[in-house]
């Protein structure tokens, strides 16, 4: 069966991608939780908060994303 080049180059660190997805969704459930309760603070600016800590850790998500975490 055939695979492309770039998944065989980066099939070796998949489990430490799913792991890092993982506990960063984690961090943020735990930051929203803490956030909400403590601050009140609003769902928009909490979006574009988690927005660029994603990106400075490479990690993209959507708004889907963030709107599930903040209701975890």
């Amino acid at each position: 069966m055939f695979l492309p080049k770039s998944f065989a180059l980066f099939a070796p660190i998949m489990p430490e991608i799913g792991t890092a997805v993982s506990t960063t969704a984690t961090f943020f459930s735990h930051v929203c939780t803490f956030f909400a309760v403590r601050f009140q603070v609003s769902a928009f600016s909490f979006i574009v908060y988690n927005q660029s800590f994603v990106q400075l850790n490479y990690i993209e998500f959507n708004t889907v994303d963030f709107i599930i975490i903040l209701n975890l």
